[in-house]
């Protein structure tokens, strides 16, 4: 067996760093039964930052399945949609080892996309926790067209939005679908002793 030397794993790296470079994870926002016969290069793509979590399409929760890390891909049939997100960062203070979520509020952009277009959203990046904190409160967001250059930063206000997360269930369903499991099993549990204390 030939032995590996470090010119041999020098001339690995390349082809190492190409295999941690694989694509992100994609999902479509329309339902395939109702559109099977989408061409797919009419498909419009949203590449989204690991730091912004998508809650909502067109007021519907997304079929985003699986333990997620990394950007994901959103395809989206060409036209207006809505898209309701946030803004979360885990960051860790300069003057101490333990790490803080930072969480916006729900923000909605309204973006035209394009037959065959590549969309980002993009937002000013932050490494401080500080400067996330700060953000947070007042993030701003936009939606980079990736083929012509063009920004698009179309808010939606909450309240004039058909009721779109002004209602408590939807509110409910928007957290709900940002809690980890431990969160959603201690949500239950109080929920369940709430409902016993108020019983008539």
């Amino acid at each position: 067996m030939p032995r590996l030397t470090l010119r041999h794993l020098l001339l690995l790296l390349p082809l190492i760093g190409s295999w941690g470079c694989s694509s992100a994870h994609r999902f479509n926002t329309f339902s395939s039964e109702l559109h099977p016969d989408q061409d797919p290069a009419r498909l419009a793509w949203l590449s989204v930052p690991e730091e912004l979590e998508v809650a909502m399409v067109d007021g519907r929760e997304p079929d985003i399945t699986g333990l997620i890390s990394g950007d994901i891909d959103l395809a989206f049939l060409p036209g207006e949609h809505e898209v309701t997100f946030a803004y979360v960062q885990l960051l860790r203070s300069q003057y101490s080892e333990v790490h803080t979520t930072v969480r916006s509020n729900p923000i909605t952009l309204r973006v035209d996309f394009a037959a065959g277009g590549r969309y980002r959203l993009e937002y000013p990046r932050q490494s401080e926790l500080v400067a996330a904190q700060q953000f947070a409160k007042e993030p701003k967001v936009w939606v980079e067209d990736l083929n012509g250059g063009e920004r698009q930063q179309h808010y939606v206000d909450a309240v004039s939005h058909q009721g779109l997360l002004t209602e408590p269930r939807e509110r409910l369903r928007f957290w709900w679908g940002q809690a980890d499991k431990a969160t959603r099993e201690a949500f239950l549990d109080w929920a369940s002793h709430y409902n016993e204390t108020v019983k008539p």
